[in-house]
């Protein structure tokens, strides 16, 4: 029997898809979400190996889960005339794997779409990046969070033409207008809890609040990313416990209930490109104090809550967040700031997401 051909419009999205729950893999849900409209197909391959744990052992189970996609993606593209290849690019060694996607996306002659989420390959050179830019045409659309990302990207890698902004507060919906704290009494940390993401500057932060012999809550959710940094997390805080609730991962509900619990959020990560959790922490009203990194200072309505050295990032942090108890009316003045900016930053890029449609479309038209 000869197998025909199905001529609608279909959009492979390559990527890491929940679960685990990170940033990354929540916005390629959303997005793969809001891709789905009329004839169009969205066929997800999903690139994710259930573990926040860089073993060994779970790194070659994850060449098992890429060349399995890697398969089906070559005889889907041989069974389907109009079709486009939309990849989240990983910050590190994942492109090695990518790379597969995108040549097979280029032999079918299959548009192509590159979605960055990390500024990795933007802090420093990657040879990797500069192939897919060499190997792919000058109409492949590369999708950028923020115009810091946008610029950075091309200056380290000219060969690229096409650029479209997308900014992850596309997919955050405000919450109901929050109610004003008037005394900030307890901070929270979200996040994969590791010491990349700033869970020893957090603690440290924690540890001079408690010097100042005012009272401060602390709550710090997440999941583990492995059980030697959950030994050392129970270790640092065991001198002052009394003041830190360690919640565990948080998702939905638990995660609304987490941000009405806290009054600022520290941020204190060491690598990032555009946090969901910022977003989701500004739309609840909650002022956030994070280290100047990715895309981080188009995101935070004042300089003053962002540290550019993260050794200072405990000190900075606690200094600030002294200020604010002892002077109420400025606290309360940056839960309003931090609401009028998201509402703002919401406003001017809800078009971004139209302007993407808009661009598969025509893409979809010329295949």
């Amino acid at each position: 029997m000869t197998r025909t051909k199905n001529y609608s419009l279909k959009i492979y999205f390559v990527g890491t898809f929940p679960p685990p729950v990170h940033g990354m893999s929540f916005i390629n849900h959303e997005l793969a979400e809001r891709l789905k409209t009329g004839k169009r197909q969205i066929e997800i391959i999903n690139l994710s190996f259930n573990s926040l744990t860089p073993k060994l052992t779970n790194k070659f189970a994850r060449i098992f889960v890429v060349l399995k996609g890697f398969l089906y993606f070559l005889f889907s593209l041989a069974t389907h005339r109009k079709k486009i290849l939309y990849i989240s690019l990983s910050g590190g060694l994942g492109k090695i794997h990518e790379i597969l996607f995108v040549i097979a996306a280029g032999l079918f002659k299959a548009p192509v779409f590159i979605h960055h989420h990390s500024f990795l390959y933007l802090n420093k050179k990657s040879f990797l990046l500069k192939l897919i830019v060499l190997i792919t045409p000058k109409s492949t659309v590369h999708i950028c969070l923020c115009s810091s990302m946008e610029k950075e990207l091309k200056s380290m890698y000219p060969k690229i033409n096409k650029i479209l902004l997308l900014s992850n507060i596309q997919f955050i919906l405000p919450n109901k207008p929050p109610k004003r704290k008037n005394v900030l009494n307890t901070i929270g940390f979200l996040s994969n809890i590791s010491k990349e993401k700033g869970i020893i500057e957090f603690i440290e932060t924690c540890k001079l609040l408690h010097r100042s012999q005012l009272e401060f809550n602390a709550v710090i959710a997440g999941p583990f990313v492995s059980t030697q940094i959950e030994k050392i997390v129970y270790k640092e805080v065991a001198p002052i416990a009394h003041m830190i609730k360690i919640a565990g991962p948080v998702y939905g509900n638990d995660k609304f209930e987490f941000f009405k619990s806290i009054d600022a959020l520290l941020f204190p990560s060491h690598n990032e490109a555009e946090p969901v959790t910022i977003w989701e922490a500004l739309a609840n009203g909650i002022p956030v104090i994070s280290t100047n990194i990715g895309c981080i200072k188009d995101m935070i309505p004042s300089t003053r809550t962002l540290v550019d050295n993260k050794e200072e990032f405990a000190k900075v942090a606690s200094d600030l967040l002294l200020e604010w108890r002892k002077r109420p009316g400025d606290f309360i003045e940056m839960q309003e700031l931090t609401t009028r900016y998201f509402m703002q930053k919401s406003t001017v890029n809800k078009m971004q997401l139209n302007t993407l449609q808009c661009e598969i479309r025509d893409s979809g038209v010329q295949n």
